[in-house]
């Protein structure tokens, strides 16, 4: 009878990941899936009490429902097929595969992240300091066209004066 839960539970989960993670979704548990995993107390990825079927299962968490299950089954003594054994041990590689590929996405991502994030710094840093010339530059101009206005102003005062003298 335990073999048989074990092998329920085992083809539940695999059969499941694998179909959901073609679609690139998040496998979850089905009904039929929770009461043979439920009595296996099988729940996110950990051998628990704490099982929570409307929660999505993750490769990583796949990864560990397989291991754990072939270790439990090897303490257990109770044995699949060699093909069966190949199988799963197969298909816990190619889980494994994928998590190490998506953790180096990760990885690759938030280094670009970093990246982006520096240089986004340099550019405000850079943006702040442009913006503080330009306003140096503005006050500058400003103060040029005040003294230029106040000459044509003392140049038009002083010719107007100039031509009162001579008539």
């Amino acid at each position: 009878m335990k073999k048989t839960m074990v092998l329920i539970g085992l083809v539940c989960l695999v059969t499941q990941g694998v179909c959901l993670a073609a679609t690139s979704k998040e496998p979850r548990f089905d009904e039929g899936g929770t009461q043979s995993l439920g009595s296996r107390a099988i729940k996110e990825g950990y051998l628990s009490d704490n099982f929570q079927e409307q929660s999505p299962v993750t490769r990583k968490e796949m990864v560990t429902v397989i291991d754990k299950l072939l270790v439990e089954m090897d303490t257990s003594h109770l044995h699949l097929s060699k093909s069966d054994t190949q199988e799963l041990k197969n298909l816990g590689k190619i889980y494994r595969e994928y998590f190490v590929a998506y953790e180096t996405k990760l990885s690759l991502l938030d280094t670009k992240v970093e990246a982006v994030m520096s240089e986004q710094k340099l550019l405000d840093h850079e943006y702040d300091g442009l913006n503080d010339a330009l306003r140096q530059e503005i006050k500058l101009l400003k103060k040029e066209r005040d003294d230029q206005t106040l000459h044509l102003w003392m140049g038009i005062v002083g010719a107007g004066l100039l031509g009162l003298l001579i008539k």
